[in-house]
């Protein structure tokens, strides 16, 4: 695998098959149209690992939220609304202080003191 230009250019040298994707190449960076669909590949493939980094993201805290969630109704029962709501809106750093905290509250207010 070439890693530079000379590499590339001597590759090209020794191999017809080389030259002809150089030279492929090439033409198609000359190629206005070429140009801006690769371009545009290339932004719609970012968009795509974007929006499946987000996903993961969310799923990651939707994964927590449940989690707390759970343990908390295992140590103190049923859990109001104002507790699940903030569940719902925690950041990833808020879960995971107040998992720590579970194992030692004595109360859910305790699992959410500042």
């Amino acid at each position: 695998v070439a890693k530079s230009d000379a590499q590339f250019e001597q590759l090209a040298a020794e191999d017809p098959i080389m030259k002809l994707a150089k030279q492929t190449l090439e033409d198609l960076s000359q190629d206005p149209e070429a140009r801006r669909e690769a371009w545009e590949r290339e932004e719609a493939l970012a968009l795509y690992n974007n929006s499946l980094a987000a996903s993961k993201a969310e799923g990651v805290l939707e994964g927590m939220a449940k989690t707390l969630a759970n343990l908390l109704g295992l140590r103190f029962g049923r859990l109001p609304d104002r507790v699940r709501v903030r569940l719902e809106t925690a950041t990833v750093e808020q879960l995971g202080v107040w998992t720590q905290r579970v194992l030692t509250a004595k109360t859910p207010d305790e699992v959410f003191a500042s």
